[in-house]
């Protein structure tokens, strides 16, 4: 089907290694990141499910 397939998780920890958080801090916005992530993509697909059912 295509798509986006999620976050690319190097270019995050790479920002996340600059911002000097403790690793409590890491491992939540590490969680929050994949929490938005699996959001995102479950919007997506379901707009491309809703365009893709229009055109049929």
């Amino acid at each position: 089907m295509g798509g986006p397939v999620g976050i690319d998780f190097l270019v995050a920890y790479s920002r996340m290694d600059r911002m000097s958080l403790s690793p409590e801090e890491y491992d939540h916005l590490d969680r929050d990141l994949q929490i938005m992530e699996d959001e995102a993509l479950r919007v997506i697909s379901e707009q491309m499910e809703e365009r893709s059912a229009k055109r049929s």
